[in-house]
């Protein structure tokens, strides 16, 4: 989402029809990451989220603290949001394709067991082809 206002970028649908190349998309991604401590970016991110680009509307105790407060939730969750997209592609690509089917040397992993680890069917299942 953020990729596509960043910048009030007048169609915000065409920015995303762009995003067709994922190599591409990555380096947008890391780029950002990499931004994310810079004032403008905070207050760029604030503005798409919020609306807003100042914390005037905040009304009660010290709206100044609380704006800073905002800027640095949305730092956090934007920063774990890229934290999944660049090193868990794993969840992505299941999300995008479906479920992913793990084998291992117990088994073969489907969801989560009745512990809350993954699901383990020991001995393996012999496929036959």
């Amino acid at each position: 989402m953020y990729l596509a206002h960043a910048n009030r970028n007048p169609c915000p649908w065409l920015e995303v029809a762009k995003l067709t190349n994922f190599r591409e998309f990555i380096q947008r991604i890391a780029a950002l990451a990499e931004s994310l401590g810079d004032d403008e970016v905070l207050d760029d991110l604030a503005e798409v989220f919020s609306y807003r680009a100042m914390p005037e509307f905040i009304l009660g105790g010290d709206p100044t603290a609380m704006w800073k407060d905002h800027r640095a939730g949305l730092r956090d969750l934007i920063s774990a949001a890229i934290r999944i997209i660049l090193d868990d592609a794993h969840i992505y690509n299941s999300a995008k394709h479906g479920m992913a089917i793990v084998s291992s040397d117990l088994g073969l992993s489907i969801g989560e067991g009745e512990d809350g680890g993954p699901l383990i069917l020991d001995p393996p299942l012999e496929l036959r082809v």
